[in-house]
């Protein structure tokens, strides 16, 4: 099965698989950046200004609503979207090629040794995309969690605003403020989601009937959602730690954590739901966010050979 894969791989262009990629990130980040903001809020709330603090989803909705407008939902969607150019680059094509290079050179590995080879690929990949990457997620988060009111003046104007205001205040190494902790959550995320969509691909038989074409696309819906899932269950603690530590000092609140390790003490006060705040949340978001990513990924790729 994996053989034919790589076929259909090597037929594709590097320019056509990053279109095909940035395409399915793009769609995917949109359509469910209402869902990401609120999560996002609610991991990052307890060290808000007071008046700015959600505790409840559907309060927290209705004040965003209420005082920042519609439009607001999609705060950060921007450089969530322009995000997706590297990361099209390196989550999908860089992974792809090294595994087809691997795997070519490795035919006759057991199946342990191939799931070895798998995890150690997504969390290479996971590396090189948080290193290239950090810089703008930063300041996408800076702009997401951003709560000033439409009546008053944002407190970040935009991403070169952001930018500029983080460099004179933090200094450059803002730009990496919680990388060690992050990569914690991002390397084991991205390699244990690839790891899982591919053996789930493996597992499940693909129909590749032109007349059976939604049983096709349920595939790759289910295979998507399951495979982030599973990941986002293993690393979502940390990835609330992370989210913290990278706005801390920022949004004209001074700082509530002064390392890591205090992060986690104050974190152990709140109880241990603390550390669980959005993930419900994170979870709806996933079966539409995954769906729409790795079934665009997998279809269109499809479509191109």
């Amino acid at each position: 099965m994996y053989q034919a894969e790589t076929k259909q791989q090597r037929r594709l262009t590097f320019w056509k698989c990053m279109g095909v990629t940035t395409f399915s990130y793009a769609v995917s980040k949109t359509a469910t950046a209402p869902l990401e903001r609120i999560k996002l809020i609610l991991q990052v709330s307890p060290i808000l200004k007071c008046e700015d603090k959600i505790d409840k989803t559907w309060s927290g909705i209705k004040q965003i609503y209420k005082t920042q407008g519609l439009y607001s939902f999609w705060r950060g969607n921007s450089l969530n979207v322009i995000k997706t150019i590297p990361n099209s680059a390196i989550r999908f094509t860089v992974y792809d090629k090294l595994k087809q290079y691997v795997f070519e050179n490795g035919q006759n590995e057991n199946y342990i040794r191939q799931f070895t080879n798998r995890l150690m690929l997504g969390f290479s990949t996971g590396l090189l995309n948080q290193i290239i990457n950090y810089p703008l997620e930063v300041l996408r988060i800076k702009l997401t969690v951003d709560m000033s009111h439409f009546n008053k003046a944002r407190m970040y104007s935009g991403i070169f605003d952001c930018l500029k205001k983080t460099l004179k205040t933090q200094g450059f190494c803002a730009l990496y403020q919680g990388f060690v902790i992050s990569s914690c959550v991002t390397i084991p995320y991205l390699g244990i989601s690839f790891v899982a969509h591919d053996q789930l691909k493996d597992l499940i038989p693909l129909q590749n009937n032109s007349d059976q074409i939604w049983i096709q696309l349920s595939q790759f819906i289910g295979i998507g959602s399951l495979s982030t899932i599973i990941a986002t269950a293993l690393t979502y603690p940390i990835d609330t730690i992370r989210r913290r530590i990278q706005i801390n000092g920022s949004l004209g609140v001074q700082r509530a954590y002064i390392s890591f390790s205090d992060c986690v003490k104050k974190m152990r006060k709140e109880g241990l739901l603390s550390y669980y705040r959005g993930y419900w949340i994170s979870l709806i978001r996933i079966i539409p966010a995954a769906s729409i990513q790795f079934a665009c990924f997998d279809y269109l790729k499809e479509l191109s050979t």
